[in-house]
């Protein structure tokens, strides 16, 4: 391939990855609950949800979060980050957000709860509901990022979305860690295939979650 192609086609990547420099918002639909068709007769209450994600200035690789640092850094920015836009070459460009109403880790408890609901449990939000046979679920967000990878023809973008759980329940108590990672190419950047690839992750979650459930 001579200069002038190897040119075109990196001019072409740089059009194909759909990046803004500036911050974009977007929202994440919540997937559809199927119920089960018969309740456990159990019980849930999330006691707690933490962001343990741990953001970087200048990241080497593109799954670890960071955020443009001509932009606000505060703690309610970063909760609401769930991806890097990066160009044709890589490099690092603005952020993307969820709304201001919305944070990722609740986009991942909202995930959990999917799964307990689909196996027959019954989520409760009131404490003073909460009874000895309960089961307490204390959430360790360790993972919800998006990110580019840059290709010849197609860019590829992925997600992974991980949590530390600790569920207690009367005087037992167990730990469940969750990991998953999903990929899918396309041929720009554009928001709604950031949309799609983060769904596709969750979805992949809430299915692991509900394995480990049924255990």
């Amino acid at each position: 391939m001579n200069r002038k192609s190897v040119w075109g086609a990196l001019a072409l990547l740089v059009l194909l990855t759909g990046c803004a420099t500036s911050r974009s918002v977007v929202s994440i639909p919540a997937g559809e609950i199927k119920p089960a068709q018969v309740a456990n007769g159990k019980t849930v209450y999330f006691a707690s949800l933490t962001d343990a994600r741990v953001f970087e200035a200048k990241p080497k690789e593109p799954n670890i979060p960071s955020l443009d640092p001509s932009e606000s850094q505060s703690a309610e920015i970063q909760a609401r980050a769930i991806a890097r836009k990066r160009n044709g070459y890589g490099k690092a460009l603005g952020d993307i957000l969820l709304p201001a109403d919305e944070t990722a880790p609740a986009l991942v408890r909202k995930s959990l709860e999917k799964a307990f609901v689909e196996q027959g449990y019954t989520v409760i939000t009131d404490p003073t509901q909460v009874k000895p046979d309960t089961f307490v679920v204390d959430v360790a967000v360790t993972k919800m990022w998006a990110w580019m990878n840059p290709g010849f023809m197609a860019l590829t973008l992925s997600a992974e979305v991980a949590t530390d759980l600790k569920i207690k329940q009367a005087e037992q108590a167990r730990s469940e860690s969750l990991a998953v990672k999903e990929s899918a190419q396309f041929q720009t950047g554009m928001e709604s295939n950031w949309v799609e690839v983060v769904q596709k992750a969750l979805a992949a979650f809430t299915e692991q979650a509900k394995q480990k459930l049924a255990q």
